[in-house]
């Protein structure tokens, strides 16, 4: 059996590759999403429905893939079932002809990422030292959002020459090869088949440091979230080109990745809750300039700062969970924390969408930056509680 021969570089090389090109293929993608759906007739609120659609299968499958992966004590089997998940998606959204078609589409496609995205995470936190989960947790993020950030860059490019379907077809095929790549290439996770696990989502809740995780993670994303759903009409507003839109996306992300690494070093070092802080306060903090600025140049600045703090960010987040994921469960800790952002991601675009309708684009960030702030006030308010008590 693979497991009794386990390689912990072979299984961080395969799931590194295979998370990068699945991650690619849904970056390659996000470009265009938006400005598609409004050209097959999606009103703002369709619009929100379509992102929170995804977030919504995201958010019900998560915490079943969670449970059984820890009792089943198995990881592969749900990498393998997510992508699938994703070439049907991309099947979807070159067959959408209406609002309709692509919200399914994207609904289809939030179970394929429900299941690889906390499972990958669990995987990782299974064999990374104790001690040293933020360097490796950073470091697998950095396959994360390179794939993530490389994607519009493409997408931008193709859809400039070839318009909307090329881009869905390779979401497709890239899918496709991480699926193959997972399945002859990645041996299950051997800590997951020593240890068994069955702790309830209530008993994980009841952990006042999860607990306050989640909640910043799904207010933040009710804020945040309109960064990936309606700065491309944004950057559309004021002239800025497809190919430079994903330039915009792109280069955000790709410096978040260039900085997980070093962060997730630097996570093992320093306290994860100020760490949040600082980032959270940050982020919000330039949330609220994105609708001020007029043009590409001051759009690539200030996405490319956002950048800055999410690197932070995200490593501290998922290093804290593993850590008590050792104890309670790695799938089911991390689908609980990642459930937070989902939540806030089905919220998030939905309320962005009617705003966007009664009032305007801008005051879209406007709202997102203060609900920012009071997410991490709230944080805050946690930490200072916890400290004191």
């Amino acid at each position: 059996m693979l497991a009794l021969n386990f390689n912990r570089k072979t299984a961080f090389g395969v799931l590194f590759i295979s998370l990068f090109v699945s991650m690619l293929g849904l970056g390659v993608i996000s470009p265009l999403m938006s400005i598609y759906a409004e050209s097959i007739g999606a009103t703002g609120l369709w619009l929100g429905a379509i992102f929170s659609g995804f977030n919504l299968s995201r958010a019900f499958i998560m915490p079943m893939v969670g449970k059984l992966s820890d009792a089943w004590r198995r990881r592969k089997i749900f990498l393998v079932i997510g992508m699938v998940f994703y070439g049907l998606a991309s099947i979807g959204y070159v067959l959408s002809k209406n609002a309709i078609h692509l919200f399914f589409a994207r609904f289809l496609q939030g179970f394929g990422a429900g299941m690889v995205l906390p499972i990958s995470l669990a995987y990782i936190g299974d064999i990374s030292p104790k001690g040293r989960e933020g360097t490796y947790t950073g470091f697998i993020n950095v396959a994360r959002t390179l794939g993530w950030g490389c994607g519009p860059l493409i997408g931008g490019f193709l859809m400039d020459l070839y318009g909307f379907a090329i881009p869905f077809i390779i979401m497709g095929g890239l899918a496709f090869a991480s699926l193959t790549l997972i399945i002859f290439a990645l041996p299950e996770s051997k800590k997951s088949l020593e240890h068994r696990t069955n702790v309830s989502y209530r008993k994980i809740l009841e952990v006042k440091t999860i607990r306050a995780v989640v909640l910043y993670r799904a207010i933040n994303a009710i804020g945040t979230g309109n960064l990936f759903t309606f700065f491309p009409l944004l950057a559309d507003s004021i002239g800025v080109a497809p190919t430079e839109v994903g330039i915009l996306l792109s280069s955000r992300i790709l410096v978040l990745s260039l900085l997980q690494g070093p962060c997730g070093v630097l996570a093992d070092k320093f306290d994860k809750t100020m760490l949040i802080l600082l980032s959270g306060a940050s982020s919000a903090g330039l949330l609220l300039l994105v609708p001020l600025t007029t043009s590409f140049l001051e759009m690539l600045i200030v996405g490319l700062l956002l950048g800055c703090t999410w690197a932070v960010l995200m490593p501290a987040t998922t290093s804290l969970a593993a850590e008590y994921g050792r104890e309670l469960g790695m799938a089911s800790v991390m689908s609980t924390v990642n459930l937070g952002m989902s939540v806030g991601m089905i919220i998030g675009p939905l309320t962005s969408g009617l705003i966007m309708d009664f009032l305007n684009l801008h005051s879209v960030f406007y709202i997102g930056g203060l609900i920012a702030v009071f997410g991490t006030s709230l944080f805050y308010l946690h930490v200072r509680r916890n400290k004191n008590s």
